[in-house]
Order: structure tokens, then C-alpha cells, then sequence
């Protein structure tokens, strides 16, 4: 199953997970016609407070075996305890907060690096390779922008000259 933004202000990245998904599930499907799989999605939105309910379905349908998401990781966190008592893996394509592998869930994986290397990365190409003496880090407030802005100004050290936030959407 795929469980992410189909609908709302983070879609087109959710959609282009979910048509990823689809076609590796195409690729498996044609390449092994004795072990067939089913592909569904399940529209979280990327908000934290509606991926628990369509989660808890994904949960209760018997034939799922695995998720790919959630992709966000305000959403990842307030799902991973639930999976992880299912016994049910998910892999997340996108979500980045350090501490989502500091809870002792067995299930939850991620195939990217977090903001733990995120922000050092950054940072450091902003003033080793750009060549940047003064940066503004402007934070919106999602989680993702939360933590990157924090990990991000924690390598640029004296080098932030201003930081300011904006409400997302």
C-alpha cells in the first residue's frame, strides 16, 4: 500500500510516490507471473492529525504486507507506534526527523538521509562551495522545515546573519 498525500497543498509529491510505487509494483507483477501483487493508496494529505484513520484501515486489511510512506514525518510520527504494533513495515520515502528512529519501532524505515545530513550538507555548500560569509535561514512550520532550519543553522554557526519563519500554504 502506499499511504501519503493524494490530495491537498503536498499532492504532487505524495503523487509521485504513489506513481512510483505503482510502477515497481508493475515491474515486480510483470516480471513475476506466478507471484502477482496488489497495489492500493490511502490519502493521508501529509497531515498528521488524518493519517492515523486511514492508517488504522490499512492496518485492519489483512492482505497488506507492507507501506510505502508516509512521507512526511510529522505524519510518520503520529503513526509509527500503531505500525510498529502491527508488525506491519513502512518504508518512507521522505520523512527526515532524526528522533523517527529513536522510538524502538522495529517497522519504520527511511531511504534517504535526515536532517542529521541534511542540514550539515547544506550548510556546508552554501559556505564552502557558494563561498557564502552571511546566510538567512527562513523556517516554515512544518516539521520538515523545523528541524532542516535547526540542523541547517546549528553547521552555519556565526555564519546565520537572520533567521525568520513563515506559516505554510
Amino acid at each position: 500500500a502506499y499511504i501519503g498525500a493524494l490530495t491537498g497543498a503536498n499532492a504532487d509529491l505524495g503523487i509521485a510516490i504513489s506513481n512510483a510505487a505503482a510502477l515497481a509494483v508493475d515491474q515486480h507483477n510483470a516480471n513475476n507471473p506466478d507471484c502477482q501483487v496488489a497495489y492500493k493508496k490511502f490519502d493521508s494529505q501529509g497531515d498528521p492529525s488524518i493519517a492515523p484513520g486511514v492508517s488504522t484501515q490499512a492496518i485492519n486489511e489483512k492482505d497488506i504486507i507492507g507501506v510505502v510512506g508516509l512521507p512526511f514525518s510529522g505524519e510518520s510520527k503520529a503513526v509509527g507506534a500503531a505500525f510498529n504494533s502491527a508488525g506491519l513495515v513502512t518504508v518512507s520515502p521522505s520523512a527526515t526527523n532524526p528522533d523517527l528512529t529513536k522510538n524502538g519501532w522495529k517497522t519504520f524505515h527511511r531511504v534517504l538521509g535526515n536532517d542529521a545530513s541534511q542540514g550539515p550538507a547544506a550548510a556546508n555548500f552554501m559556505t564552502k562551495d557558494l563561498g557564502a560569509k552571511k546566510v538567512c535561514v527562513i523556517e516554515d512550520d512544518s516539521d520538515y522545515g523545523k528541524g532542516l532550519a535547526a540542523a541547517v543553522e546549528q553547521t552555519l554557526g556565526s555564519a546565520v546573519a537572520f533567521t525568520d519563519d513563515v506559516k505554510t500554504g
